[in-house]
């Protein structure tokens, strides 16, 4: 029945439009999505007989609109009415009731800006044949009915968020109404999702509800969850075949947020770094259920969040959500985190590029491998930063051995003397630079003589290297043989002298030393039971020399036949496979007569 040509249409709004009231529901300013009363209803009453003289009997009288606030204990609170002056109302004549119009939009039903305020446009009278008609119930039975309509919906929601319009009508009068038209138009940028009872009939943005016939005092309720596309008012008008007609204004609203990702663009493997997502709420609508998600690269490692789901972002505030992390792994990394509201809008997309360093400290040390007992070491520690950024709190410990001693240092270093230990620190090494630390120790006790060394800093983890140096000792056997006698005759006995100098860091032990004689010289025996004599050799034992010890023994020979002799001594000792040789020499002369023989001649006298 609402399919109707275009004129007819018009010819209905022009007749309407002087019952069309509107009406706005005030809610809470912190109320979102629930329903609150409207603040005023249109009440319908009779017109009676004394009212008949009116020139215009359709002019409506307007008074003002009741503000009213919630009760604390809950109860519905008192409401104003407008007391709507309503013609006789029009019977049909035929058996049937007359097919309803189509319901303009409430911008159509709005009076014109020339009118007065308070009187809107007459409706054209009917005949009045057509107006004591009382065949038909198709529209109300009785001048001693009224019909009440009280309209409830929220101030405002979110964009694409149900709008729940709920329309209370209540039949206030004394009689019985046979059928109750409910006719709503909506804005073109609304739709109707869903109604109870089910609409009759839906004519584009006019929606048609046929009621079943009110008792007195009876009430019937209609809910409709209204959607809007767009941000605006969803001007909801209503109307009832009593010419009763309110209007509902539903403010809608768009939530719109803007994600930042905020924190440090530069990180050192190791590093534990904290990023903050700012999330504002820039629209004029509440952002409900905000699901936060990050997109953290696999190089940084998530190790506490905030993430989840934020229940609510009032508009112009902001929400923040912090997330720690740790890096391990050098390069360029992207941090992406993603947020969505409830509203079916796309989600936003924060990201922040960080550049991740690897802190290269290169640590070396030099020094002896082998060193003697006494004998003095140099040691070299270098520190090289090979990386892209400085190194900072540079901490280097050395721990000296108990079998060296450092005497000299080249950086003046904290002593442990109880631990044995050495420490220097370097506030900042860096890039491309390097620092180095020299000292000298002596090798106190043989042995394998273990340094380590120790290096932290706050952008690397901690290094240890160990440099070894064997410390050794070595028995060293010098020997001399001298001839204390000097030249003798054949047959004369030479005197020499053997001293043996242990030179070495280390004991010799099992010193055997060895006299080798020609055979123009024969050796003479000797009572000392540290000399043996077989033949023309005589051997010399002594079980141990100690380091920087000398030991000496004497033999004599007697020469045998005359000239130069020389005498050779063999020294080796146990372990050892070096010969130590020596030699000196005799000179044996033999002794002949000397004669002389000269004829002497007389002396003849001087003249």
């Amino acid at each position: 029945m609402l399919q109707q040509t275009a004129k007819k249409s018009a010819l209905w709004a022009s007749a309407v439009c002087m019952f069309f009231s509107p009406v706005v529901g005030h809610a809470q300013d912190n109320f979102v999505g629930d329903q609150q009363p409207v603040n005023r209803v249109i009440r319908l009453q009779p017109q009676t007989g004394s009212k008949a003289k009116d020139t215009n009997p359709t002019t409506v009288s307007r008074v003002q609109r009741n503000e009213f606030q919630a009760t604390a204990s809950g109860q519905a609170p008192n409401v104003g009415y407008d007391k709507i002056r309503v013609p006789k109302v029009l019977q049909s004549t035929q058996a049937a009731p007359p097919a309803p119009q189509k319901l303009p939009s409430a911008r159509a039903a709005e009076l014109p800006s020339k009118a007065p305020t308070n009187v809107s446009k007459p409706i054209a009278a009917k005949p009045a044949a057509a107006r004591k008609s009382t065949t038909s119930k198709s529209l109300i039975s009785s001048l001693d009915s009224s019909i009440r309509t009280t309209i409830e919906s929220p101030r405002f929601v979110n964009v694409n968020k149900t709008a729940v319009v709920t329309a209370r009508l209540a039949n206030t009068g004394k009689t019985e109404v046979g059928q109750v038209e409910f006719l709503v138009a909506l804005p073109s940028h609304a739709r109707l999702v869903s109604a109870t009872p089910k609409p009759a009939a839906i004519d584009g943005q006019i929606v048609r509800f046929n009621l079943s016939g009110m008792n007195a005092n009876e009430k019937q309720l209609v809910r409709m969850n209204v959607v809007s596309s767009k941000r605006g008012q969803i001007d909801i008008a209503t109307s009832v075949r009593t010419e009763s007609q309110q209007k509902v204004l539903v403010a809608v609203r768009e939530p719109q947020l803007q994600a930042i990702l905020n924190g440090p663009q530069q990180a050192n493997i190791g590093d534990k770094v904290m990023h903050e997502l700012v999330i504002t709420n820039t629209g004029d609508g509440v952002a409900t259920d905000v699901n936060v998600q990050t997109l953290f690269p696999t190089s940084l490692v998530q190790m506490k969040s905030q993430s989840g789901v934020i229940a609510a972002i009032a508009p112009g505030k902001s929400e923040k959500v912090v997330f720690h992390s740790q890096a391990v792994a050098a390069g360029p990394v992207q941090l992406k985190a993603s947020v969505r509201s409830d509203d079916g809008t796309a989600p936003k997309l924060a990201q922040l590029d960080v550049m991740v360093f690897e802190p290269t400290l290169q640590v070396s040390a030099i020094g002896p491998k082998v060193n003697f007992v006494n004998r003095n070491g140099i040691y070299t520690i270098n520190l090289e930063n090979q990386g892209k950024v400085d190194v900072t709190e540079v901490q280097v410990a050395l721990t000296v051995p108990k079998g060296m001693k450092v005497t000299t240092i080249s950086r003046e270093a904290n002593v442990d003397a109880k631990k044995g230990v050495l420490s220097w620190r370097f506030d900042k090494i860096a890039k491309g630079t390097s620092e180095q630390i020299q000292l000298m120790a002596v090798a106190a006790e043989e042995g394998e003589q273990i340094s380590t060394i120790i290096v932290d800093s706050h952008e690397t983890a901690e290094k240890q290297i160990q440099l070894a140096t064997r410390v050794t000792t070595r028995a060293s056997v010098s020997v001399a043989v001298k001839n204390e006698s000097g030249p003798v005759q054949v047959g004369g006995k030479a005197l020499f002298a053997v001293e043996l100098a242990n030179n070495g860091s280390r004991q010799a032990i099992d010193v055997n030393v060895t006299v080798e004689l020609p055979e123009s010289l024969r050796a003479v025996e000797s009572d000392s039971q540290k000399l043996s004599q077989v033949g023309n050799k005589i051997t010399f034992t002594e079980p141990q020399i100690g380091p920087g010890s000398k030991v000496a023994f004497k033999f004599a020979a007697v020469g045998v036949n005359s000239g130069e002799h020389v005498v050779r001594t063999v020294t080796q000792v146990e372990g050892s496979e070096r010969r130590v040789v020596a030699e000196d020499s005799v000179f044996v002369y033999e002794i002949d007569e000397a004669r002389v023989s000269e004829s002497l001649k007389p002396e003849l006298p001087k003249r």
